[in-house]
């Protein structure tokens, strides 16, 4: 991996970019990080995430929340880019806070 994520939204762009080319490479596991960057850049732009990648807490002692999702990725587009399926991924959020508050 050269280059995932950092704080800016060009850094975001170039995270989307250099996993497009590392997959169009033959790297096959550059797709689910295309989809991370994607969700990530989306976020950063104040729109809705594509697949569902990316979660935030508004504090420490606050839950976990999927951020915002694009309603219209279904599930088989999530497979494509070897991400779970959106119950799943609501499921996993779900688990983190009950481990989390039920310590």
């Amino acid at each position: 991996m050269i280059f995932q994520h950092g704080g800016s939204i060009l850094d975001s762009v170039k995270a989307v970019r250099f996993s497009k080319i590392s997959h169009a490479l033959g790297y096959k596991k550059a797709l689910k990080f295309y989809a991370t960057c994607l969700d990530r850049l989306l976020l950063k732009r104040g729109q809705k995430q594509k697949f569902g990648t990316q979660s935030w807490k508004k504090d420490a002692k606050s839950k976990w929340k999927l951020s915002p999702i694009d309603s219209r990725t279904t599930d088989e587009e999530r497979k494509r880019y070897d991400i779970a399926p959106l119950k799943e991924l609501e499921d996993r959020i779900e688990k983190l806070n009950r481990e989390y508050f039920n310590d």
